[in-house]
């Protein structure tokens, strides 16, 4: 066997061990597909359950990124005969995608211009020097921000201040854990608190509209939505730092 032909059989085997859920989910599926429809389902109906049994495990697994999982869904929905190319597509553009889209390049244009730097010093001047109080900024902060922007790209956002911060407390090259888990743990379950605050906070919330239009109900407005769920907010959120400085005093 030539080295060329051992490298081809070594690159095989390498990208077989890392896309073999990828299989393991087609087949899965196939076995699915050729089993009876079940009761009181429809045949789009079950082939939706198809499709979500194998997103589910393309997602847990992850054999191949993200975009490629949701190019098979929208091929195998128009394969499957749940829905033409066309409507299909339409799913893709609506006010949920387009709230979506518009959070991540907001997020890229504060990374950009150098705003999550002058974030963590904000942060900070209103805080002092006090661990506790620093923590509650963050969660704050992450809950405001991801009421706009999204909890994920308010996290995005954030996790590199925290991490900054942490590195520079290290004492003797030793970093204190619980103080770590303190500050992501702030800023993890603050931008998830905070993302109900408004339309713009998550998919699920642009969703929801949605749903409420095609229902007929008549939807909140941005301002009324406001001023419904950020009072649960701000009761959440003192809550979140109490329980989180009592497991993890740094």
């Amino acid at each position: 066997m030539t080295p060329g032909s051992s490298r081809f059989s070594a690159d095989l085997i390498y990208w077989f061990t890392r896309t073999k859920w990828l299989f393991i989910a087609l087949a899965v599926s196939w076995v699915l597909l050729v089993l009876p429809t079940p009761p009181g389902l429809t045949l789009a109906g079950y082939h939706t359950l198809v499709i979500f049994v194998l997103t589910m495990i393309l997602i847990i697994s992850e054999p191949i990124p993200l975009p490629g999982i949701a190019f098979i869904m929208i091929i195998a929905q128009v394969y499957l005969g749940i829905g033409d190319a066309n409507s299909v597509a339409k799913a893709f553009m609506n006010d949920a995608v387009f709230f979506i889209m518009g959070s991540l390049m907001l997020a890229v244009a504060i990374v950009k211009q150098g705003w999550d730097a002058r974030i963590a010093l904000g942060i900070i001047r209103l805080t002092g020097n006090s661990t506790k109080r620093i923590a509650f900024g963050f969660a704050l902060l992450s809950a405001i921000g991801g009421s706009f922007i999204g909890q994920h790209t308010m996290a995005a956002i954030m996790l590199p201040i925290a991490l900054t911060l942490i590195k520079h407390t290290q004492i003797e090259g030793k970093q204190n854990h619980n103080l770590a888990a303190l500050f992501l743990f702030s800023i993890a379950y603050g931008s998830m608190i905070g993302s109900v605050g408004t339309p713009s906070g998550g998919a699920r919330n642009a969703i929801m509209l949605i749903y409420w239009k095609d229902f007929g109900v008549t939807p909140l407005s941005y301002g009324r939505w406001m001023l419904l769920s950020y009072p649960l907010i701000f009761l959440e959120l003192p809550v979140l730092s109490w329980l989180l400085w009592r497991n993890f005093v740094p």
